[in-house]
């Protein structure tokens, strides 16, 4: 299945044929594979049954063998993995992916969605992953991001990606697409670009940091702030 298949809608709406985008690479013609992904259903594992554990697992790379994991070969890789033990604690979540030549521009979402229902400005109805809303300061989330090869200066990292949707007046959102807007609260870095907050120019900084302590510093608090 390519761009050339006429399959695949657009925003719910059947179009026809058309040309790959000019934005990415192409590779051959309509430039488009459906990836490979296979599921290990969650089950009890370890040495005395006591752990959950489960996985998403596949490749863009349709000559690729993603069951041999990272090591198989160069091709595209993406994974999530969750484990939690029985009667202990909460889930914990693996992602990895890794690019390749044929599609350096994969992205990885570390995100939790708690949508009610509706996404704005899509057309079907979605579900986020978590079935109650966070209300901060109720809710607390770790993470650990391990960068083993950077992208360079045009890469980024969606750290942590929170979404929600309500319209501008404040009220649920409905499935109108017209006034139903999606939220997103997300942290980008990217190693290899230098920081827009500097010592000499603070309006592109956040306007406070809040250290583990709960103690706050405000932008204008230079020698504290950075």
């Amino acid at each position: 299945m390519d761009t050339y298949a006429v399959k695949c809608p657009k925003n719910g709406q059947k179009v026809g044929p058309y040309g790959p985008d000019s934005q990415f690479p192409c590779f051959g013609k309509g430039c488009m594979n459906q990836p490979s992904i296979y599921h290990d259903y969650t089950s009890l594992q370890g040495p005395n049954r006591t752990q959950l554990k489960g996985r998403f697992y596949g490749s863009w790379d349709l000559d690729s063998d993603p069951s041999k994991g990272m090591e198989g070969g160069n091709f595209s890789y993406h994974s999530v993995t969750w484990e939690k033990e029985v009667g202990e604690g909460g889930w914990i979540f693996h992602h990895v992916v890794r690019t390749s030549s044929k599609y350096p521009w994969l992205m990885l979402y570390l995100r939790a969605d708690a949508t009610t229902g509706f996404s704005g400005g899509y057309h079907y109805p979605t579900r986020g992953m978590m079935k109650i809303i966070p209300e901060s300061p109720d809710f607390v989330v770790r993470f650990t991001l391990n960068v083993i090869s950077g992208g360079g200066p045009s890469s980024q990292f969606y750290l942590l990606d929170i979404s929600s949707c309500w319209k501008n007046n404040g009220q649920p959102c409905d499935g109108d697409t017209t006034t139903d807007a999606t939220r997103y609260n997300e942290m980008i870095l990217n190693p290899d670009t230098p920081s827009w907050c500097r010592p000499d120019d603070f309006k592109l900084c956040p306007p406070y940091h809040t250290f583990p302590n709960g103690s706050t510093v405000h932008r204008s608090d230079a020698p504290r702030f950075l």
